[in-house]
């Protein structure tokens, strides 16, 4: 059998695969959804929580929605998200319509905090409500929307429930794009096993629409609990699970509609910033993902395709996958509500799901972040990084893959241009043996590219290195030098800061580099006084500290002609504790390190200047 045959057979079986979860959905969705009732007794208190930040062109058919609820018992927190448009002035004017509507001013966000998250927490601890109503304000709800998620959270016993709305769409843009958030139910997850198993594998949830038991979310630690998490609704779900609340997915698409998102750029850019979250910020999961949709929708259309042009019939075996899985898709948008031109253009729908997908994990994962309403955000909330969002040490899958092959194919090139620019040496690799202990290197700090011919004399073994804070700011800069191994420096309380990043980097086997002088001084030779951070880190880590010495033989026209890197003997902090106190024996440290590299290069230069002179007669 020809590979071509074996992938089309694999389609075949992932497609009947779906065809059972989209069956299974579509009827676990209509058995099991209850339309709202009355009651002798009194209903519980809700509190509705709509977090709102930039959102003057859609919240007031929002906000009119929730005001013509039939539901009495009901208050409905706003929350302004430090909006930066007309927000703040709509919600204040509905404020003063309504009693029901009560407007809590946000903070400022806080670090470790995901915008939206933090927008919510301060919603709920404004409620009073028994049940706790998520919405978004790009939402409409129908006059029973609020009575249908009382019924159903307590029809069925659940602590949580979330639900899919109708989704609107106002372009051809959007009709392309939006369709791919039905994936996981139409073609990966059960619903009738969300709340029949325990394991929080089998969670869902849409951010649009959740409703959960006041006392359920208090008791697994509020929204505390999943503060940095980019899918705050698939975290919340998880999390009620992993606590043994029953959590439970139904249909509320006659009760409440949404338009996500206005066009193409705002749909794909919209999906992108929490994909990557979605799947787990795990790059195995989200390649794998793809791959099923290459294998399972992309390949049979692009083979079929290829057969008829290439003059085979129409009607072929190799057809068969193409129909299976447009009759499954079609099947879940007809459920949905979709147009049926979406069913047609399902091929470019998934093409740009994984575009979707590699643009999110760059983005969201080993990038700066996405900008989503003037802030920035990553797959989960970066607590550690002073600037610009990211942590001092990544050590995601996905960002360590991509630095390894952007650290590679720099290193050559530095090299070929170290060696051709500077005609560079180096000198004393033998003394980073035995290779047992930690290491700090440090070195003078006079060329633009001395971090990486530092990794380039030191290499096979890998180092981190210390870069000034503001550096990481710079678009591009930023995420390349991290990608090479840089790390932010911050200005203030900086021991206190990197220590835990430090001990990471240790534990992944990399020395980590200082450039004790601070500031870059271009072509110097006489080394300015050492802060002594790093000596003090070492006696902390019980860490060798190695000098790693730039000695610059003939400067011409500003330019070195000539570079030595000198690896000096290393420092043992342990010869320092035994004869002084730590003080004196990190200043010690510090002052004869400084002395060392200076005698290295006054003596490489001494010996170097005979030649110079003769080579420039």
């Amino acid at each position: 059998m020809v590979p071509h045959d074996i992938v089309l057979r694999l389609a075949l079986l992932f497609d009947l695969y779906f065809l059972l979860v989209t069956l299974s959905n579509i009827r676990f969705l209509n058995k099991h959804t209850f339309r709202p009732g009355t009651t002798d007794e009194a209903p519980p208190r809700v509190s509705v929580i709509l977090p709102v930040r930039n959102e003057e062109r859609r919240l007031r058919p929002c906000l009119d929605s929730l005001l013509a609820q039939s539901y009495a018992n009901l208050e409905i927190i706003a929350v302004n998200d430090n909006s930066e448009d007309g927000t703040e002035a709509i919600l204040r004017e509905y404020a003063r319509r309504s009693p029901r509507i009560s407007v809590v001013e946000g903070s400022p966000l806080e670090p470790g905090w995901i915008g939206k998250s933090f927008a919510c927490k301060q919603g709920v601890d404004a409620a009073a409500g028994d049940f706790l109503l998520f919405t978004d304000a790009d939402t409409v709800h129908g006059p029973d929307s609020v009575a249908w998620a009382v019924r159903n959270i307590v029809g069925h016993r659940a602590g949580f429930l979330s639900a899919y709305v109708r989704q609107r769409l106002g372009s051809l843009g959007e009709l392309l794009v939006v369709p791919v958030i039905y994936i996981m139910t139409a073609l990966l997850l059960p619903l009738g096993l969300i709340p029949r198993r325990n394991s929080s594998l089998f969670s869902f949830a849409i951010g649009q629409f959740i409703i959960c038991r006041n006392d359920s979310l208090h008791a697994i630690g509020d929204y505390e609990r999943f503060k940095g998490s980019a899918v705050d609704d698939i975290s919340m779900a998880r999390e009620m699970k992993r606590a043994g609340y029953k959590t439970i997915f139904l249909d509320a698409q006659g009760y409440v509609s949404c338009r996500m998102y206005s066009g193409f750029a705002g749909a794909f850019r919209g999906i992108g910033k929490s994909l990557f979250a979605a799947v787990g910020s795990s790059l195995v999961v989200l390649v794998g993902l793809m791959g099923v949709i290459l294998i399972a929708v992309e390949y049979p259309v692009f083979t079929a395709l290829s057969g008829v042009l290439g003059g085979q019939p129409v009607v072929s075996p190799r057809i068969v996958p193409v129909l299976l899985f447009a009759l499954v898709w079609g099947m879940k948008l007809a459920n949905r509500r979709m147009p049926l031109l979406a069913i047609a253009v399902y091929p470019f729908t998934f093409f740009i799901l994984v575009l979707i997908g590699l643009y999110s994990a760059v983005m969201t994962g080993i990038g700066p972040g996405l900008d989503w309403k003037g802030r920035l955000v990553t797959a989960t909330a970066r607590t550690d990084a002073p600037l610009d969002g990211r942590p001092i040490v990544d050590v995601s899958p996905l960002f360590q893959l991509a630095a390894g092959v952007v650290f590679l194919s720099t290193l050559a090139l530095v090299y070929l241009v170290a060696r051709i620019l500077y005609r560079i040496q180096i000198e004393g690799r033998e003394r980073l043996a035995p290779a047992g202990r930690r290491r700090f290197l440090v070195s003078n700090h006079v060329l633009y590219l001395d971090a990486a011919m530092v990794a380039c004399a030191i290499h096979p073994r890998k180092t981190f290195f210390s870069a000034l804070e503001e550096t990481f700011s710079i678009p591009f800069v930023g995420t390349y030098i991290r990608l090479l191994g840089a790390f932010p420096l911050p200005e203030r309380d900086a021991l206190r800061a990197i220590e835990a990043p430090v001990r990471r980097m240790f534990a992944m086997g990399r020395f980590v580099h200082f450039f004790p002088e601070g500031a870059l001084s271009l072509g110097s030779q006489e080394i300015k006084p050492f802060k002594l951070g790093v000596f003090l880190l070492a006696t902390r880590f019980d860490a060798l500290v190695t000098p790693v010495t730039f000695a610059l033989l003939g400067v011409r026209n500003g330019r070195p002609e000539k570079v030595k890197v000198i690896i000096e003997e290393p420092i043992d902090p342990r010869d320092y504790l035994r004869r002084s106190r730590a003080s004196e024996a990190i200043r010690a440290m510090a002052s004869d390190a400084r002395r060392s590299m200076q005698r290295t290069i006054d003596a490489a230069r001494a010996k170097a200047a005979p030649a110079l002179r003769s080579a420039s007669r």
